[in-house]
């Protein structure tokens, strides 16, 4: 649309209509094959589209199935053999980004040519130490995974699930993270000390 009739739209309509439509062809997409939005882990569904990247390869590698605590691991078989190959993973969980029903996005890194790749991406329901545990056993996936390090930020329950299930690997905290942290706590002692 050229800029000049956008800016004839002084009233809003254009906006207004684009939006219409928009929720229109939204709720017509929804009718026409879309699967309905879940609202448990329970009725989740995967299309079989879904669990395969664009050129073929398996891409979902693990469903813990339709339970209440549902764990879902993506990588692929080429990802897994990159990370076998590493020496030296990296961990974490972001809980900003993960989808609606998971409490976070948890992802493993790996250097490849000094350059730092996910290459395998959870989507956990919980924080507990269970949950932790489903998910480090991904060396099931590949006999070859046993890193020498683990680095991690301080959360107990994955550093003790990772610790028992690679009991060879040393794992580390990351020291941005404790900083991050200690620099929260400061700021928030600060406020209720000083009222600030």
């Amino acid at each position: 649309m050229p800029l000049e009739y956008v800016k004839s739209q002084k009233d809003g309509n254009l906006l207004k209509y684009d939006g219409y439509l928009f929720r229109k062809e939204k709720v017509g997409m929804r009718n026409n094959g879309f699967l309905p939005m879940p609202t448990t882990l329970l009725d989740l569904q995967i299309p079989n589209e879904y669990k395969f990247t664009h050129n073929g390869q398996q891409f979902l590698l693990h469903d813990s199935g339709p339970v209440d605590n549902r764990i879902l691991v993506f990588s692929t078989v080429r990802n897994l053999e990159l990370l076998s190959n590493q020496h030296h993973w990296f961990g974490d969980g972001t809980f900003k980004t993960s989808p609606p029903l998971f409490a976070q996005l948890y992802t493993i890194h790996g250097l490849r040519n000094n350059v730092n790749i996910p290459l395998v991406f959870a989507l956990l329901p919980n924080k507990s130490a269970a949950t932790y545990d489903s998910f480090s056993n991904i060396k099931n996936l590949n006999q070859h995974l046993n890193p020498e390090s683990f680095l991690t930020d301080f959360e107990i329950a994955s550093i003790t699930s990772f610790t028992r299930q690679f009991p060879n690997s040393v794992n580390r905290g990351c020291f941005f993270i404790l900083d991050n942290v200690f620099g929260e706590k400061v700021k928030t002692k600060e406020k209720l000390e000083y009222g600030t």
